[in-house]
């Protein structure tokens, strides 16, 4: 998408833009400083209070097993957050509690801050996250010691004295304020990176790291007793502790695939779901965010011509690049099929957004290799932004929906949310349930476009095309909910409505002008249900009506979706006399003579070849191949979309047969199209040799009548 604003304004836009994020840069930088200062004074001040201990406490050889035990803990991680970032689950904790009990306070913080460094050093961390961590180990373990020294309970284990209540809510209270620290600085942190709020991080890893962590804090104090007897028998314990880790791996296991896709391992929709609506509650309207949704085009085709394993094959490099163009404050998921969608939790302004969507789009559009095959899928993307485009999760998702279907019906590659006739606080669903109410209440009607001979400029044919008259909404235009009905059950009472008013109104006409027919267009769901031409017989009974007044219009992928039911379907439909048109020819992915064996009679030219015919060379060499593959097969041809008196010359030199379009006349209601049939002047009909030649300035322009 781009922008018509100026290049200073755009830099004016980038500075502001900019200003949040170095704000959010900035305060995460005080923040990690702080929590440094504060690891180092509380460790300042545990050596302080236990000033007559011995450093390495009672026994070095202890000491030195629950180091190295320590030190394995914090290289073997798990994740606990999210999948590429976040807090971790280590077994660390449980061996750093022992020593801080054995009792040795000052040497156990020392070595879970030295730990942690040498672990985020063999992942290779950024040097920030290095400092946070060594920091906050060393303040939680710190504040534990402190508690355990205050109450006066540090020594009493390796004591001789007898372990009281006191001994044991002292250690409870100290693992509780380690565990509470430790997260709470972790969440704080990961909220300032990704720049959304800090409760969304605390509910969604605090209980499951709370579970993990205590389970083997608790095992400290058995690791002390045990090492007291005998160094030897600590293996037996590690054996425990090694049972616990692997338990909490299994769960969160089990965890990530409850939130996660497994084909592309983004999250799914639910867990997504649930994401957005903690991200939305009680934030601030001035710290925008944004919905990106993404639908792969033409991905059913994908698996019809390819095979379903291709497909997967597809979805799984879908997942891979977008994980790879994940920014911060990205939480990417797959919703479904080919839906994807991604949260932007820190938007610096719309354009950036916008751009990255665009950058995605990109990408997804490149191929890739699948046993050595090339395969690529466009995609088709739409943009909304909370709270601009909705308040809550449902309306954030509605906004997005209908902008990616946008994006999808014009052919733009990203399209942000704006609200329209149709779209105006009303989604997909919304809009769907509300046509079938409109249905029943009568609020679609017909209207008609004019099918012209080329030579004679005689009318041969009107388009019926419907439109909803909606009470609050006004007059909606097909494109806007037919393709939503074409996924649903309710596109057979709107084909079949389209069909008896039609056939109703064309008996209108044909009073005063029986050779002009009604066109009337077929749905993809109409083509694979065998009992369609009985539906089509009993509405021309239904009305008295001639087979050979009807004429239905079907696309061309949808003849070869299922060749073999389609064929049956429209081999009934040819014995009722009706005629067969191929709609919108040139976009999909047949040829003439794929569809020669069917009982088809007439070719529409699509518009996007029909309309520039004018001024471009590649176009003129395709309607003239098609009209001439079209008669040496005896069909009729359609030049669609007719707007200027040149192209219809251009069409009437290729020998084109009929003409439909702006030129000769919009869309009308009834009653505007039979004034324009009565207007429209009928000559006697002339040999095809003759029609050919004829001038064009016969050619009868009408009205631009509707819309």
């Amino acid at each position: 998408m781009t922008s018509d604003t100026s290049d200073g304004a755009d830099v004016g836009a980038r500075r502001r833009a900019g200003a949040p994020r170095r704000r959010h840069a900035a305060t995460l930088d005080l923040f990690v400083a702080l929590v440094v200062l504060a690891g180092v004074g509380v460790s300042w001040q545990v050596r302080s209070l236990t000033d007559h201990l011995p450093l390495l406490g009672p026994s070095v050889p202890t000491l030195a097993v629950f180091v190295v035990l320590l030190v394995m803990g914090e290289v073997r991680t798990l994740k606990w957050l999210k999948l590429h970032d976040g807090g971790e689950v280590t077994a660390s904790w449980a061996f750093a509690f022992a020593i801080l009990i054995v009792p040795a306070p000052t040497a156990a913080v020392v070595a879970m801050a030295v730990a942690s460094v040498v672990g985020d050093l063999s992942h290779r961390k950024p040097l920030q996250r290095v400092a946070f961590n060594a920091g906050q180990t060393a303040l939680s373990l710190g504040i534990a010691a402190s508690i355990l020294v205050l109450a006066g309970e540090l020594e009493t284990l390796g004591g001789d004295g007898a372990l009281g209540p006191l001994w044991f809510v002292a250690v409870s209270v100290s693992m509780v304020a380690m565990f509470l620290v430790n997260s709470v600085l972790t969440c704080v942190a990961l909220a300032l990176h990704e720049g959304t709020k800090v409760l969304v991080m605390l509910r969604r890893g605090l209980m499951l790291n709370f579970m993990s962590d205590v389970a083997l804090v608790a095992l400290a104090p058995i690791f002390v007793v045990v090492a007291a007897r005998s160094v030897l028998l600590l293996p037996l314990v590690v054996v425990v502790a090694l049972m616990v880790h692997i338990n909490t791996r299994s769960a969160l296991a089990s965890e990530h695939e409850a939130n996660h896709d497994v084909l592309t391992e983004l999250w799914n929709r639910r867990a997504f779901t649930s994401r957005i609506t903690a991200e939305l509650d009680d934030r601030d309207p001035s710290d925008r965010c944004a919905l990106v949704l993404v639908d792969l085009d033409d991905f059913k085709d994908i698996n019809d011509r390819l095979g379903h394993h291709v497909g997967d094959a597809v979805l799984g490099e879908v997942g891979a690049r977008l994980r790879a163009l994940q920014r911060t404050g990205h939480v990417a998921a797959r919703l479904g099929g080919d839906e994807f969608a991604v949260l932007v939790t820190r938007v610096p302004d719309d354009a950036t957004v916008t751009r990255w969507a665009e950058e995605l789009r990109a990408t997804l559009a490149q191929p890739f290799l699948d046993s050595g095959f090339p395969v690529a899928s466009a995609a088709s993307i739409g943009v909304a932004f909370w709270p601009d485009h909705g308040r809550d999760e449902s309306a954030l998702f509605q906004a997005a929906d209908l902008a990616m279907y946008s994006a999808k019906k014009t052919g733009d590659a990203v399209h942000v949310y704006k609200e329209s006739a149709a779209g105006a606080g009303t989604g997909r669903v919304d809009l769907l349930s509300e046509l079938e109410r409109g249905l029943e209440r009568g609020e679609l009607e017909m209207w008609y476009q004019p099918q012209i001979e080329l030579a004679t400029g005689r009318p041969v044919a009107m388009e019926a095309l419907i439109r909803w008259r909606h009470p609050r909404l006004g007059l909606v235009m097909p494109g806007e909910f037919v393709p939503l009905a074409e996924h649903t059950e309710l596109i057979v009472p709107l084909t079949e409505y389209a069909l008896d008013r039609s056939l109703a109104d064309a008996r209108v006409w044909r009073e005063r002008h029986p050779d002009v027919r009604v066109a009337v267009n077929a749905s993809a769901r109409n083509l694979n249900d065998l009992g369609f031409p009985k539906t089509v017989a009993a509405a021309l009974e239904r009305h008295r009506t001639a087979g050979a007044s009807l004429e239905l219009e079907i696309t061309e992928n949808t003849v070869l979706s299922h060749p073999d039911k389609v064929s049956a379907v429209l081999g009934g439909i040819e014995q009722l006399g009706v005629q067969l048109c191929i709609d919108d020819f040139g976009t999909g992915y047949s040829s003439l003579t794929s569809l020669r064996d069917l009982p088809v009679g007439t070719v529409k030219i699509d518009r996007s070849f029909v309309r520039d015919l004018p001024t471009d060379t590649g176009d003129e060499a395709i309607v003239r191949s098609i009209v001439d593959l079209a008669h040496h097969l005896g069909l009729t041809t359609v030049g669609e979309g007719v707007d200027s008196v040149a192209g219809s010359q251009q069409l009437l030199a290729m020998g084109c047969d009929l003409a439909q379009g702006y030129l000769i006349a919009r869309p009308m209601p009834l009653e505007s199209a039979l004034r324009w049939l009565d207007r429209c002047a009928v000559p006697r009909a002339r040999p095809a040799s003759e029609r050919r030649a004829r001038p064009r300035e016969a050619l009868p322009v009408g009205p631009e009548e509707g819309s």
